[in-house]
């Protein structure tokens, strides 16, 4: 007989079992609650709608609470066929494509999974006419957004992605979920940074069409968007902002009071992340991003010095993006404490980016680069060049890096062998150019950072051919970015440092002694040691 919307009643046997199972669910006991499905599964019930809830109430806590994926994909399928050729049971259907899909996921079937959720948008689509118009809305959403994930994770241009989101954006709009537009955002926002492209500004308008639906959104225990999905949209958000802001050089942006002011307080704005993150890791995971199961693991302590021989694969896929978080937010905090000369600070953050590297070697290989530019910083601010340069080349070398990030190191590595004062650092310094992306490739924008860095090199290099005068002017807009965009101290410090003598050789001692009281203060500001008694020398 063929299925209806509304499930037959169980028998009196059956029925015992499923409460059964419902209760041991309700009480932390999984594997209890899987015998009863079992039973209730092998009972060869004349109703195959109650054996496909079954199938898949069974398929979902074998996912949830075990390693037997596929055991947990066997039980999802005998559900999907069961519901496939009958009419109605529209939920049981969505629910069913869902579970199988992330099954097909964990066994690396990328092109089956793409095929289950084609074929439950389609399911939704049709059912926009019908009764179970509602449900239907929230489940192409939820489709949609389960296809861009798959693009995002597989396709090798964004394009296919972006498509995809935006098309999920068009739902969310449709159906009035802001917290839904505000997540297809994000999304968006990630992927175009990633993007060889660096379509920053794109990036920059996804994340404030973001704030906007957060906005747009009330929140609270009784109504609106519940706080747990609410902060962990902000720390997405957040975090997104402050990698995009940094990749960019805009540090001024980052660093500018909430009333607006120019200044603002660097340590305030890794305060601000650490509070997001805490705020958000209180609740298990609420969206696709990353499942339930794999936050509340991680959030409650998953062992981090086991390293992945801790982990299953199908755990170590669910923990992955948050452990890539943990390193962006470390990567983040690395960065900001850098521009305020705090090294100790510093330091900390980077040995614990460093052991999360060491642990989860396969899972974070793609932020290694990273790691050795954050290395490189570091060094450099802490006088020792010849080491910053050797993290410097070897990212400018790693075609793992992204085409912005080996120009950045190119240009790094040209102003630690200027700084090192090696007697052939021209040369090494026209090499390193030579190598850059930025020569071999077709052009492409800059951002503030590697503007500010070109300057100060091409200065630093004509004052050492003597032109004097291309120098000045060279020096004059790095420290004009330095300065007025990037907040960088150290940045502002060399070119003051810089001009001082070549000022005080044209008898201009007032400008001089200006430039070096200023670079002084700076330096004592960012309690920076060494290069005050280098200026009290002077």
């Amino acid at each position: 007989m063929s299925l209806t919307s509304t499930a037959p009643a169980p028998s009196a046997g059956v029925d015992a079992l499923l409460l059964l199972a419902k209760g041991f669910v309700a009480r932390g006991q999984p594997l209890l609650a899987i015998k009863c499905y079992v039973a209730v599964c092998q009972s060869k019930h004349e109703f195959p709608a109650v054996e496909a809830h079954a199938q898949i109430q069974l398929g979902t806590l074998l996912l949830e609470h075990s390693h037997n994926v596929l055991e947990a994909h066997q039980a999802l399928s005998k559900a999907q066929l069961l519901l496939e050729r009958s009419t109605g049971n529209f939920d049981l259907k969505c629910k069913a494509l869902s579970g199988l899909g992330r099954c097909q996921k964990y066994l690396r079937k990328i092109r089956h999974q793409q095929q289950t959720y084609k074929r439950a948008i389609t399911l939704c689509s049709a059912a926009l006419h019908t009764p179970d118009r509602a449900s239907a809305q929230h489940w192409l959403l939820h489709f949609h957004l389960r296809a861009a994930n798959v693009e995002m994770d597989s396709a090798a241009s964004v394009g296919s992605a972006v498509e995809a989101l935006e098309a999920s954006m068009k739902l969310a709009a449709d159906a009035n979920l802001p917290s839904a537009q505000a997540l297809c955002q994000l999304f968006k926002a990630q992927l175009l940074m990633t993007d060889d492209s660096r379509q920053a500004a794109a990036a920059q308008e996804a994340l404030d069409a973001c704030h906007a639906a957060l906005a747009a959104q009330p929140c609270g225990p009784s109504t609106g968007l519940p706080l747990a999905i609410y902060a962990q949209l902000r720390l997405h958000h957040a975090l997104l902002r402050c990698l995009l802001l940094l990749s960019q050089g805009s540090i001024a942006t980052l660093a500018a009071c909430p009333s607006g002011g120019k200044q603002g307080d660097m340590a305030q704005a890794v305060r601000d992340l650490h509070d997001l993150y805490t705020a958000a890791a209180a609740e298990p995971w609420s969206y696709e991003w990353l499942s339930v199961p794999g936050v509340a693991a991680l959030a409650e302590g998953v062992d981090l010095q086991a390293g992945e021989s801790a982990l299953t694969d199908r755990s170590l896929s669910e923990c992955r993006p948050l452990l890539a978080l943990h390193c962006l937010l470390s990567e983040s905090a690395v960065r900001i404490h850098l521009t305020q000369h705090a090294l100790l600070d510093a330091l900390s953050c980077l040995s614990k980016l460093q052991q999360l590297l060491t642990s989860f070697p396969s899972s974070l290989q793609s932020l290694v680069p990273s790691f050795h530019m954050l290395s490189g910083q570091y060094a450099a601010a802490c006088g020792q060049h010849a080491h910053a340069g050797s993290h410097f080349s070897h990212v400018a070398s790693e075609e793992a890096a992204s085409p912005q990030m080996r120009r950045l190191a190119v240009l790094h590595a040209c102003l630690a062998e200027a700084n090192g004062q090696h007697p052939n650092w021209m040369g090494r310094a026209q090499a390193l150019l030579a190598t850059s992306p930025q020569q071999q490739e077709q052009p492409q924008p800059e951002s503030l950072l590697e503007k500010g860095l070109r300057h100060l090199i091409s200065g630093l290099m004509q004052l050492a051919e003597g032109d004097e005068a291309g120098g000045r002017v060279a020096l004059s807009r790095a420290l004009k970015l330095a300065h007025g965009e990037l907040s960088d101290h150290q940045m502002v410090s060399q070119v003051l440092n810089t001009l001082a003598p070549i000022h005080l050789g044209r008898g201009d001692a007032q400008g001089a002694t200006s430039m070096l009281t200023s670079s002084f203060t700076l330096a004592h500001n960012m309690k920076d040691l060494a290069s005050q008694g280098h200026l009290s020398a002077v």
